[in-house]
């Protein structure tokens, strides 16, 4: 006697979302053809497959297999009974126990319909000979006939050569999954009051599978924030977690479900990965066999050794249960998963998987020793994961960490896309908050530091002020490196601004701050004072400061930076005070002090400028000018091109001196200015708005003071003497 709940479809869903492009799907299935429905436990089958049985009513006999139906003759019984019940039956008595019978007796006598037979559970069909006359039926489906099959397994009856035919249409897990309109249209069925980002949260967890959905969203009917637990659903929640041990963990083999549990440590696997973590030597087959049972396991792209997935939900529940039944496994597990990896070379993996195990010291030693190359190949977003992952190793916080390596590499004078990446990524963290914060202030502090290297004077004043300020109002010491660093990039600022007198009361505070202890920062002080003294005029005060800091430098060992404005100050002072053989010589010192450093391009500037007032001072005019036509060369910045305006002012009035030039009108200048654009002589004047005349005049004038006598020759002749051209 055939149950006759298993001769008609379940009842359908409370909760129900369209799935149109489905049902389309299964009616393009050609006429003798099969639509075979294939995917794990859970994804909406039964429940797709009754959707169209009753489209299709009365003409869709449908068939639940049970594991008895592996018994030929009450598989084909059953399968008549269907028929029957239908009525495309008439006499119940046709004797059918083989599938030569049923199509004899069941199939052949039906003229007058278009049938769809509907077969679910087919993977619980593994008797040979019920596969053997299953693959026999499908081979003789009649055209007015199409056979719509579902199962947890891909079947094994004879479909291959159908597929060549054109006749089996697919339908998958991946066709299965819910889309974010149908999740969305499931939810507003369940009246749940839900924000949006929970719902996508919902899909990502679920990946979209039905049961994952549904059984969320009943146990968010009974939760106080359903909008919390949807978003933060686990495959570890008593809601999901009991669906998932009873469909698809615990009715595995005892071997399958000991795989399933040790190797759900892992994000991706292999053949070879699940083996070292195991230690069976059968993994690779192991894993087809349970993609083939769609156990909630997926293949993924790979063009090398093929690797698997587990559903995200299912991992949860297998961690879970591996924690339950053995944790001290897990950890031989992950130490396992550990070595592995750092012998194949995949240091991320490896670093996770002994944190994992508890070898903190092992996984910290990794980062050391990579985090150079993870940095200069832009992966600061691993970096600040095991950073953050092993920040009571590392005894610092990862910003900072990241911080340090951002300016190891801009001091080491990587190109900016090295680092670029590290300090946006820095930046993002400081704007995650509106409270004012240390790492705001380090940050600032870098910043104010590249601003520094190009002469950018504002932006150093605004970035260092700020990064001041946040220290103060966090109450960091003056005596830390980066504040004292600050102050010092604001006082050179201010200089450069206009603004000599602040610098000196920046700095002088903070030499009288105990920070000026440590003789580095003493040194770096002091030179910055004595660079302040010379801008200010102060040339003998500025002097003996600078001389003074060669002691101090002697004696203390201090590095570059603290002697960079000191150099500087020693050259301006004794030019100043008429010392130029020693001015020289301190030139070409101050030069090797700021070449190497990384603020020191704005400094050679400033330098090559010294070099020509003191050319001048000798009165060696081409000399001067041969520096000067160097500084070219040179980065400009705000500062130092008002310098430059200045010396060459000097040496054009030293030169037309020395060679009898007479200097031109400003009207003279003005049309100069215009004779390398090609106007005609009526048409300066038209731009000037005097007679023609009055233009041939001053051209004339032109013509001679510079000792020329064509327009060409009086543009290169300009050029030559450094005239301004440029107009306003």
């Amino acid at each position: 006697m055939i149950d006759g709940t298993l001769l008609a479809p379940p009842r359908r869903a409370s909760w129900r979302v369209p799935r149109q492009r489905l049902l389309d799907a299964i009616g393009s299935t050609p006429p003798a053809g099969v639509c075979v429905v294939t995917a794990g436990p859970g994804f909406g089958k039964t429940e797709l497959l009754a959707d169209w049985a009753t489209c299709q009513a009365p003409s869709a006999p449908w068939l639940t297999v049970t594991t008895s139906d592996n018994d030929p003759v009450r598989f084909w019984r059953a399968l008549t009974a269907a028929f029957e019940r239908v009525g495309l039956v008439g006499d119940p008595d046709l004797g059918v126990d083989d599938v030569s019978s049923f199509l004899r007796n069941v199939i052949e006598p039906i003229t007058e319909h278009a049938v769809w037979l509907m077969i679910d559970d087919a993977h619980l069909l593994v008797a040979e000979q019920v596969r053997a006359e299953l693959t026999d039926l499908v081979a003789h489906v009649a055209d007015r006939m199409r056979l719509v099959v579902a199962s947890r397994a891909d079947l094994t009856i004879g479909l291959p050569r159908l597929r060549a035919r054109g006749l089996v249409l697919d339908i998958r897990e991946r066709d299965l999954k819910f889309d974010s309109s149908e999740v969305t249209a499931l939810v507003a069925s369940t009246g749940l009051d839900v924000s949006a980002v929970a719902v996508d949260r919902l899909l990502d967890r679920t990946e979209g599978w039905a049961a994952g959905v549904q059984l969320a969203l009943r146990a968010a009917l009974d939760s106080d924030d359903p909008d919390t637990y949807i978003s933060t659903l686990r495959g570890d929640d008593r809601s999901v977690a009991d669906f998932l041990l009873e469909e698809a963990l615990d009715s595995q083999p005892v071997i399958l479900r000991r795989f399933l549990l040790e190797t759900s440590i892992l994000d991706r696997l292999t053949g070879p990965l699940c083996d070292a973590v195991t230690g069976r030597s059968d993994s690779t087959r192991i894993l087809n066999q349970l993609e083939r049972n769609h156990v909630l396991v997926s293949r993924l792209e790979s063009v090398d050794t093929p690797s698997y997935q587990y559903h995200t939900l299912f991992t949860d529940l297998l961690r879970s249960e591996l924690d339950a039944e053995a944790p001290a496994t897990r950890v031989e597990l992950h130490r396992r998963a550990a070595r592995w990896f750092e012998t194949a070379g995949d240091t991320n993996q490896a670093i996770r998987h002994f944190i994992e195990a508890g070898d903190t010291d092992t996984a910290a030693a990794l980062v050391k020793a990579c985090e150079n190359e993870y940095f200069r190949s832009r992966q600061v977003g691993l970096l600040q994961d095991w950073y953050g992952l092993l920040a009571e190793q590392l005894n610092t916080d990862p910003d900072e960490y990241l911080l340090r390596l951002t300016w190891a590499s801009i001091e080491a004078n990587d190109p900016v896309g090295v680092w670029q990446p590290t300090l946006h990524r820095l930046r993002q963290r400081v704007g995650h908050t509106d409270r004012p914060t240390r790492l705001a202030a380090e940050v600032a502090v870098l910043e104010a530091h590249l601003a520094a290297r190009i002469g950018d004077a504002p932006t150093m004043e605004e970035r260092s002020k700020t990064a001041l300020r946040v220290f103060d109002a966090a109450g960091v010491e003056p005596d830390r490196p980066a504040v004292a660093y600050a102050t010092m990039l604001a006082a050179r600022a201010e200089v450069w601004n206009g603004s000599p007198d602040l610098a000196e009361l920046r700095v002088q505070a903070a030499l009288a701050h105990r920070a000026t202890s440590d003789p580095y920062w003493g040194t770096l002080f002091e030179g910055v004072l004595a660079y302040v003294e010379a801008c200010q005029g102060r040339h003998r005060d500025a002097l003996e400061r600078a001389e003074r800091i060669a002691t101090m430098r002697n004696v203390a060992g201090a590095r570059r930076l603290g002697t960079l404005e000191a150099a500087v100050a020693l050259v301006i002072a004794q030019r100043s005070l008429g010392k130029i053989d020693d001015a020289f010589v301190a030139v070409d010192e101050a030069r090797a002090t700021s070449a190497p450093s990384d603020t020191g391009a704005p400094f050679l500037m400033l330098l090559a400028l010294e070099e020509a007032r003191l050319h001048l001072q000798r009165g060696d005019v081409n000399a001067a000018g041969a520096v000067l036509a160097s500084v070219e060369d040179l980065p400009f910045f705000d500062h130092g091109r008002a310098a430059l305006e200045a010396v060459v002012e000097l040496w054009r009035t030293a030169r037309s001196g020395r060679e009898g030039f007479v200097e031109l009108t400003p009207r003279e200048l003005d049309i100069l200015r215009r004779l390398p654009t090609r106007l005609t002589l009526q048409q300066i004047a038209d731009e000037l708005y005097v007679s023609t005349n009055t233009i041939k005049t001053h051209v004339k004038n032109i013509y001679a003071k510079l000792d020329v006598t064509t327009r060409d020759d009086a543009v290169l002749r300009a050029e030559e003497l450094r005239l301004p051209m440029s107009r306003s």
